[in-house]
């Protein structure tokens, strides 16, 4: 990111430097050691650190952090809006198009494989990873039925899903497991 003009006398065009010290005057983390100088060359000071760090902590951090919850909190109104009008129909809005089965078993208990370890959702089936028989269940949703147990590498003890594979991390033999959802 290069900056049209310097503040300070001292910040010479191109060094390594340059379009920090400009990033962090213009946006209120540093004022310089003067009103036209930074002092490049000299050590921070542990008092300049420190202001430097709640500055930018005020004026970065902070109003990044305003703007997503706004953000979330626009995207939960959105969404209370979708669930009521999905609950009618008997179904869940997780994100806006997408349905998704209620879970209408909560209440009960399945049984898996030996020592579940991790859960993971991917809109469809929940799945778990079964530390002590080295396998994963794969549940379907709606009904609490465990569809299938696939094996996968020694001890998983992880499972999360990218949007097409279900993942397990498999302590037991230093791997990884990819599982299609499909």
């Amino acid at each position: 990111m290069a900056f049209a003009s310097n503040t300070f006398t001292d910040v010479d065009e191109g060094r390594y430097y340059t379009d920090a010290v400009q990033w962090a005057a213009d946006n209120g983390v540093t004022t310089g050691t003067s009103a036209t100088t930074f002092s490049p060359e000299n050590a921070v000071t542990r008092a300049q650190n420190v202001t430097f760090a709640y500055r930018y902590d005020q004026n970065v951090v902070q109003p990044a952090l305003d703007n997503i919850t706004t953000d979330v909190i626009t995207a939960q109104t959105t969404a209370d809006g979708a669930q009521t009008a999905a609950d009618v129909l008997g179904e869940r809005v997780d994100a806006p198009g997408q349905r998704v089965a209620l879970l209408q078993w909560w209440q009960e208990t399945i049984t898996v494989g030996n020592s579940p370890f991790g859960v993971a959702f991917d809109g469809t089936h929940i799945w778990t990873a079964n530390y002590s028989d080295s396998t994963v269940s794969k549940i379907v949703a709606a009904t609490g039925a465990v569809a299938a147990t696939i094996d996968v590498g020694n001890e998983p003890r992880g499972v999360a899903f990218d949007g097409t594979h279900i993942w397990t991390a498999n302590n037991g033999d230093n791997s990884v497991s990819k599982i299609p959802v499909g």
